[in-house]
């Protein structure tokens, strides 16, 4: 499997800072918001194309778009009000639309209706140029062509949008956030040729657009695979491919992935190596069901590929749920072992820590870490622990009284926010055989309320209608006033890819928690979905 990160390095012969976007022939546009040298707020009158003579300009004070510094983690950027800004591309023959284009857009926007990033000045009906997007329910079009997803978004979310036209037929893509889209509708006329264009709007006063470019680029041939692969890597490499959520200096993101049960297996591993550094991405917590029937050899042939793209990317640790057992009723987990067993993360420079709780089984274990200057200690344990598992776990924890423990397991939360108890469907009381197991009440009454430097228990397992809920939580504050966030999702095969980002701010003590839906590339933004906690009391 080829990562965006190292199609970048290999495609640049390991020379990643001289290449550029103009390494490829063929770039006719390219407007970059870190060219521009000014203070924030500044107003821009011209923002030139390093790829040729034509610049966007604005002469009129009232419509000219606003320069915005890199800040807060985010890119430098030129923001249009939504009101009247926008700039001109004139007339000329260096940047000709043809039926053979290649367009690249880094954007944001704040709008809620339907706006224009790029318009061809003066001209109505078809054939003509127009890019607009839909902010409400996030579409981009073309004259005739649409993304068939839609999404919503805050204006928070930046988008790494390429659309490619190879002739005047129907043969164009469509690309967001390095994601091949599918198109509703298509194109088989041609675009009108060499017309002044506009940026921010469709004519006066129609479609002005609220948001920030960060990039816009204009190919004159229809690049290849490959090509629009490096286009994206060089901006992966430079502004974090893009960013997705601002993390701030002293914060840092946990990437929560329940129940995958083979879902979209490449998306969600593939997004997340694209994205450690841009999110300060410290650990993966795999909460179980990464396959959907036990023992079911094909299925791990399908899963462990994906799982091991994060090799000697990003710590990562998976805990077996019920299905990733070969017999979860004998807790025999023989596959596990053989694919996914200790020699596979020892081998691995961060776990220089890590430690397992039985000889030659890694369905227990810990390691630690210092996160800017601040001790964690992520431990992950199996489905239903046994007494032996959770003395240890109580041992480890007890010996470490400066960590904040993250906790992760396939089944402790229940649907309802509340432990997972005697009565609970799935519990793994019913599932495991004998006596020798804890559910989530169980283990919460023996581990978690006694260790106050355990400060979040994240799980999976519960399976619910999709439709309903599928996501819960609770938090616990102890006898000592110290508190706990219990959180819960499994997503299972009817929300598909989706993986849990926890970003958490040590010095404010908050922690915000963000759901993100792969296949789609947009963000759930319910309150189930959504949401921020105190980290710490």
């Amino acid at each position: 499997m080829l990562t965006l990160r190292r199609a970048l390095m290999i495609g640049r012969g390991g020379a990643a800072a001289a290449w550029t976007p103009a390494s490829i022939t063929g770039l006719q546009l390219w407007l970059e918001s870190d060219s521009i040298t000014g203070s924030d707020g500044d107003a821009v009158s011209t923002w030139v194309n390093q790829a040729g003579s034509v610049d966007a300009t604005q002469a009129t004070a009232d419509n000219k778009p606003l320069y915005k510094v890199a800040a807060n983690g985010l890119p430098a950027s030129v923001r249009f009000d939504g009101s009247n800004d926008f700039l001109t591309l004139g007339s000329d023959a260096s940047l000709n639309t043809s039926d053979t284009i290649t367009w690249v857009i880094l954007y944001r926007t704040s709008g809620a209706s339907r706006q224009a990033l790029l318009n061809q000045a003066g001209t109505v009906g078809a054939p003509y140029l127009e890019i607009l997007i839909d902010a409400g329910a996030r579409s981009v079009y073309i004259p005739g062509v649409q993304l068939a997803e839609t999404h919503t978004d805050d204006g928070q979310v930046y988008e790494l949008w390429v659309y490619r036209r190879d002739g005047a037929g129907d043969t164009h893509t469509m690309r967001t956030n390095g994601i091949a889209r599918v198109l509703n509708r298509h194109l088989t006329n041609s675009f009108t040729a060499n017309a002044a264009k506009e940026i921010g709007r469709r004519g006066a006063g129609d479609l002005v657009f609220a948001g920030d470019i960060v990039a816009m680029l204009q190919y004159s041939v229809a690049l290849t695979d490959a090509q629009i692969v490096l286009v994206e890597s060089y901006y992966l490499e430079k502004y974090g491919y893009p960013p997705l959520l601002p993390v701030a200096a002293g914060e840092f993101c946990i990437v929560h992935v329940p129940d995958r049960h083979l879902v979209d297996s490449a998306g969600w591993s593939q997004w997340i190596t694209r994205h450690v550094d841009a999110l300060n991405i410290q650990a993966v917590l795999m909460t179980g069901d990464m396959v959907v029937t036990d023992g079911d050899q094909g299925q791990w042939d399908a899963i462990e590929p994906y799982i091991k793209t994060m090799q000697d990317v990003v710590p990562h640790y998976l805990v077996p749920g019920n299905h990733d057992y070969d017999n979860a009723a004998s807790r025999l987990a023989t596959t596990l072992n053989a694919r996914l067993g200790q020699s596979y993360y020892t081998g691995q420079a961060w776990a220089s820590t890590m430690v397992f709780a039985e000889v030659g089984k890694s369905e227990n274990a810990y390691w630690t870490q210092v996160i800017d200057g601040n001790n964690y200690l992520f431990m992950g344990l199996e489905f239903g622990p046994r007494q032996a598992i959770v003395d240890w776990a109580n041992g480890v924890i007890a010996a470490n009284p400066t960590y904040d423990v993250i906790l992760f397991t396939h089944s402790y939360t229940y649907r309802t926010g509340a432990r997972v108890t005697t009565g609970d469907e799935f519990n793994p009381h019913v599932l495991i055989s004998g006596s020798d197991i804890h559910d989530g009440a169980e283990l919460g009454a023996e581990l978690v309320d006694t260790n106050s430097n355990i400060v979040m228990v994240l799980s999976g397992h519960d399976n619910v209608d999709p439709a309903a809920a599928v996501t819960a939580r609770q938090q616990v504050t102890r006898g000592d006033s110290t508190i706990v966030n219990e959180i819960y999702a499994a997503y299972h095969s009817g929300d598909v890819a989706n993986v849990r980002i926890l970003r958490i701010n040590p010095t404010a003590k908050t922690m915000d928690v963000f759901t993100w839906r792969v296949t789609n590339a947009y963000r759930l933004y319910d309150a189930n979905n959504q949401f921020q906690v105190a980290y710490k009391a």
